[in-house]
């Protein structure tokens, strides 16, 4: 890492190295196990994520929480990247409203 990184940037570092450590279940347990935790319980979770009832609402929404990613882009840029969000927000629209898939891990653990 770069020494003139920002806090940010190693905050973002480290959100991206959590994600990864965290993604393998025989990972997620040489880890607990090694730290004084017995053998985790590890759940697999899967539900749909709900953005908005429409793809216009769901497109408030998410440009509103994540618009700060686009400041760095050129108009063009963020034009593109924008188009981009509504077409895959269409593309997500159901009768129940902009549904994505989306998975977890419900991880439980004991003291050894």
């Amino acid at each position: 890492m770069d020494q003139n990184a920002s806090d940010g940037d190693l905050a973002a570092f480290t959100d991206r190295l959590v994600t990864v450590l965290l993604s393998e279940p025989d990972r997620v347990r040489r880890l607990i196990t090694g730290t004084g935790f017995a053998e985790p319980d590890i759940e697999p979770l899967t539900a749909s994520m709900h953005f908005g009832a429409d793809a216009d609402d769901a497109y408030s929404f998410v440009s509103g929480l994540l618009g700060w990613m686009l400041t760095d882009l050129d108009d063009a840029g963020r034009e593109r990247a924008l188009a981009d969000l509504r077409a895959t927000l269409r593309a997500h629209e159901t009768s129940d409203g902009v549904l994505y898939p989306s998975a977890t891990w419900l991880i439980t653990l004991t003291r050894a």
